[in-house]
């Protein structure tokens, strides 16, 4: 009777000791059921995702740079549209630079007004932030604002300047996504990973051969 100590595996005692130790078969169905636990996850996220990008499918995308934007019509209060947008994997737009305020004013109907990631840090306070966190470094205020008010918080933009307005307005809304040069879709992740999960099971495998005979001659195994 041999008694193993596998490693991060119970202690297991091997009988017959000329059949592969009871450890490796643990320690393989151990390795099979996380593989087969994180290829469950990692399909899930990815249908997950295919289901948030069907949800914009229908609204083309404007790239620009680093950056591709999508116009809704489908009007939303300002926390409505900031959720929509990261729900997407996407953010409210974020006007950083004159350029891309020409850029999106250019794109824009007419009189509309769009909600933008942009809101007033406190109050009555002038300082404002991006609904991400980060500080304003520009702004393209009308000449009326922004307002010291109590209500009009968030900021819209319309015919390529920004005002400040009630939060629970709904209007239109800009949202901005990473420009990415290749997107695969849910049955390329699956088939990839399948594929490397049949590449690791085969070293897996050839490393278990390997032990098992290390392990013969160790213990004089015939």
């Amino acid at each position: 009777m041999i008694i193993i100590v596998a490693p991060d595996c119970n202690e297991i005692t091997l009988q017959d000791k000329h059949n592969l130790p009871l450890w490796f078969k643990h320690c393989i169905l151990e390795r099979v059921d996380v593989n087969s636990i994180q290829i469950l996850s990692t399909i899930t996220s990815a249908h997950l995702k295919a289901k948030r990008d069907d949800e914009t499918s229908n609204v083309p995308s404007i790239p620009n740079e680093n950056k591709k934007y999508k116009f809704f019509v489908d009007k939303k209060t300002f926390k409505e549209a900031k959720e929509f947008c990261l729900h997407t994997n996407g953010k409210l737009l974020e006007i950083r630079d004159a350029n891309e305020n020409k850029f999106i004013s250019e794109k824009l109907l007419f009189g509309q007004s769009y909600w933008i990631g942009a809101i007033r840090l406190m109050t009555y306070s002038s300082i404002f932030l991006h609904s991400s966190g980060k500080y304003m470094s520009f702004v393209n205020w009308d000449a009326t604002e922004p307002k010291p008010t109590e209500s009009d918080n968030c900021v819209k933009f319309e015919n390529a300047k920004m005002y400040t307005d009630n939060c629970e307005k709904q209007f239109m809304f800009i949202c901005e996504y990473p420009e990415r040069k290749a997107v695969s879709n849910v049955n390329t992740v699956i088939e990839s990973l399948i594929s490397e999960n049949r590449k690791l099971q085969n070293d897996f495998d050839s490393m278990t051969l390997l032990i098992s005979t290390i392990l013969q001659k160790l213990f004089n195994i015939n």
